[in-house]
């Protein structure tokens, strides 16, 4: 399978940067099989705070867009939805933003 050379570089980021990430869907399918028609591209990251900056840094890195949202407006909506992941979340980020 000759590789895209868009993915070939996020994958190239993401790997530098240490994130924990694994190809999942259509792609990973056809790595294993044969060809198939998919439209998009399916990326499962670890969910810790720890990897969410190493994802954020990868996608930096790549050339993503990632200046509009703020570690502050991120803590605004949290607390303002108020679910108790939320409410964890919250912990989490004030808790990464002191270290």
């Amino acid at each position: 399978m000759t590789a895209n050379p868009d993915f070939r570089d996020l994958f190239s980021a993401l790997s530098a940067a240490g994130a924990e990430f694994l190809l999942v869907g259509g792609h990973a399918v056809m790595f294993h099989t044969a060809p198939r028609y998919t439209k998009d591209l399916d990326v499962w990251v670890r969910p810790s705070v720890d990897n969410a900056v190493r994802v954020h840094r990868a996608l930096v890195m790549f050339g993503a867009p990632m200046a509009d949202l703020t570690i502050e407006d991120l803590l605004t909506n949290k607390r303002a939805v108020g679910r108790p992941q939320d409410l964890l979340d919250v912990e989490n980020l004030e808790r990464r933003r002191r270290e």
